[in-house]
């Protein structure tokens, strides 16, 4: 739905909203039970509003993005504005019907098109050199990509390539995180559930090289933060967002959405946070209780490695002995014996470390 169409539905359940308020003080006589049945109709119709206005806000950023990407396409080539819609919407629709708990919402980025549609201009068939570009200018530690070419027009951009990499699902094996025939990363690259932004490029190739094909349709898409961990599972079965990765449990039609600000109603922005040994915050996250950690709450607070209390020490958690880097480390590894388990410490640990770092960088100048 375009931002144009969000509005005039706005209007319009507006405009409905105030005839029926019109329509109540003429029959202020009618009796309490049909009061309470418009009063009832009234709050439904204000809050259709309200929703139609949050997802006119939360899709801007979408709208921006595709509009930075529209502006490349028609200096360089690259996708139409509804084949970008089709991009966001297709592979949201393949992560949704995954059955995963922990599967975050793809939005668009208009940076990650570029890198896309720049690989596809250079009609060199095979994937970008890792050393060729900094994940980090993108906002990500990696960059995932996808790339597809065909011969000739027949083909339906992008649906059939996406769909040509979804159905390497049919090659992978859930249960032991491999593959029984080659290729089958690019489906688990599409269904990769901490992947969060999505950008794609398309260029026609006289000739592809490295391929030896002429006059080849190449299809580019860049995923921000990268999938295929070796040895990692794309995503976790189970109940949709049920188990967001981020901590954040708004949740559009069964994925982790991070967009969301507040709760809507509907498929849309429901807050679905599920605090096992805790309890809700108002941004939709799970505040634990004391002995307890986890995005839900859901484990006991422990440490996970043998050198918590033993070769590192509790003042390991505050002092850089060795390096801020290995500080991190030790944090993250020993959350009992640093004290970090419960959110409100974990806030407070952070906060002082930060102080602490920063008392650090000034004495070095």
């Amino acid at each position: 739905m375009t931002r144009q169409q969000v509005v005039l539905s706005a209007v319009a359940a507006l405009l409905l909203l105030l005839q029926l308020i019109a329509v109540s003080d003429a029959r202020a006589t009618k009796t309490s039970s049909k009061d309470d049945a418009f009063a009832s109709l009234a709050t439904r119709l204000k809050s259709l509003l309200s929703d139609k206005e949050l997802e006119a806000q939360e899709d801007l950023n979408d709208e921006l993005e595709i509009e930075k990407s529209a502006k490349y396409a028609s200096r360089d080539g690259g996708l139409t504005k509804d084949q970008i819609k089709n991009v966001i919407h297709l592979h949201n629709k393949l992560r949704q019907g995954e059955g995963s708990s922990n599967m975050q919402r793809l939005h668009y980025s208009s940076k990650l098109a570029q890198l896309a549609q720049d690989w596809a201009n250079g009609c060199s068939w095979g994937h970008r050199p890792h050393d060729s570009f900094q994940p980090s200018n993108y906002g990500f530690s990696s960059v995932g990509e996808n790339i597809w070419a065909w011969s000739d027009d027949s083909k339906k951009i992008p649906d059939d390539p996406i769909m040509d990499w979804f159905n390497e699902k049919d090659y992978y094996v859930y249960d032991t995180a491999s593959c029984q025939k080659e290729p089958c990363g690019h489906y688990t690259q599409v269904v990769w559930s901490s992947t969060r932004q999505i950008g794609c490029g398309i260029a026609k190739c006289g000739t592809l090289q490295n391929a030896g094909s002429q006059n080849a349709v190449y299809f580019v898409c860049n995923y921000g933060p990268g999938g295929n961990e070796f040895g990692k599972k794309p995503y976790t079965k189970g109940a949709g967002c049920s188990a967001c990765s981020t901590g954040k449990f708004y949740c559009t039609n069964g994925l982790c959405d991070d967009s969301c600000t507040s709760a809507g109603s509907g498929g849309r922005c429901a807050c679905k946070a599920n605090c096992v040994h805790g309890t809700q915050t108002s941004d939709c996250k799970c505040k634990c209780k004391e002995g307890y950690m986890g995005v839900s709450c859901e484990s006991e607070c422990k440490d996970m490695d043998a050198q918590c209390g033993a070769g590192w020490p509790e003042m390991m958690c505050t002092k850089p002995i060795f390096s801020e880097d290995f500080m991190k480390q030790v944090i993250q590894q020993c959350p009992k014996m640093c004290k970090t388990c419960v959110s409100a410490k974990r806030a407070d640990k952070e906060r002082a470390l930060l102080e602490y770092l920063e008392k650090m960088s000034e004495e070095k100048k």
